[in-house]
């Protein structure tokens, strides 16, 4: 039997932490643990930790230099903002406050698209 690379490994490894906390996420949402407000809370942190460790992962991608660096620029770029709309969304829905429309949180949001 062969052993894999320590770099194989470790994705590897990073995949399967990222399976599991996302399954413990979705399952928690789909139970309804703690009913509709709770749900909301893990809801929305979720999708702003999501959005973050995707730009996490996306500037990592760009420390390389090849010709995919400026792509992986701007994705992280564009997680990067879609996850600080997702804060000033969580914070609206946090504190009570009605969500405007439109609102801060749609600048980030629409700096996403290309």
């Amino acid at each position: 039997m062969r052993l894999l690379p320590s770099a194989n490994r470790r994705y590897l490894a990073v995949c399967a932490f990222t399976a599991a906390v996302t399954s413990a996420w979705a399952s928690f949402l789909v139970l309804g643990i703690g009913g509709s407000s709770t749900a909301q809370e893990v809801s929305n942190v979720g999708l702003t930790v999501a959005a973050f460790a995707g730009a996490i992962g996306c500037f990592v991608g760009a420390r390389r230099r090849d010709r995919y660096r400026r792509s992986w620029l701007f994705l992280g770029g564009a997680c990067f903002a879609w996850g600080c709309g997702q804060v000033v969304w969580t914070w609206y829905e946090s504190t009570g406050r009605e969500v405007p429309f439109p609102s801060y949180a749609d600048i980030g949001y629409l700096c996403l698209p290309p």
